[in-house]
């Protein structure tokens, strides 16, 4: 991708910040990646994980008390009860107990992979403290591929701190 392909993507993004679920959202390097994203307008970023632990990470890199942080462990009961159903209405998890469900919804991976299929959500990002094995479980479990989608195609971008001019990646 040239210099000037990734600064189209950028514009085009900051057109419309898809809203992006972050399941490692207690990772430091997450929040500091979702202040950034945030900061250019280019992603309105949602961090799984507790609000503690998030909050203090979130103030360093963005500067405002005011973290995008959604704490499975505090859902109120109607929100557990909604959470619980979808996930108790996918096939793999039919036979799961209500309090099974419960446990499985504080999970950051299953949690956020139940946001994004209920469309609350644009896009998951997901991996950066948990194995490719696990994570890529969640997805394929919960929210599936696309219909008519017979690949799954993921990848990893790098972005130097400070491109030269001209500079293809």
């Amino acid at each position: 991708m040239s210099a000037n392909s990734w600064h189209d993507f950028r514009d085009r993004a900051s057109q419309k910040p898809a809203r992006i679920v972050l399941a490692d959202g207690m990772d430091e390097r997450v929040v500091a990646a979702a202040a950034d994203a945030k900061r250019q307008n280019i992603a309105d970023p949602v961090l799984i994980g507790s609000r503690q632990i998030i909050s203090p990470l979130w103030k360093r890199h963005f500067k405002s008390d005011d973290a995008p942080v959604i704490d499975p462990g505090t859902l109120n009961a109607q929100e557990q009860d909604r959470y619980t159903t979808e996930l108790r209405s996918i096939h793999k998890f039919k036979t799961l107990t209500l309090e099974e469900a419960r446990a499985r919804i504080q999970d950051p991976l299953v949690f956020g992979c139940l946001y994004t299929k209920g469309k609350q959500a644009d896009g998951f990002i997901g991996g950066a403290t948990r194995t490719t094995g696990d994570t890529l479980k969640a997805v394929f479990s919960i929210i599936g591929l696309a219909p008519h989608t017979s690949t799954l195609f993921g990848f990893f971008l790098i972005e130097p701190r400070h491109p030269s001019k001209g500079q293809s990646f």
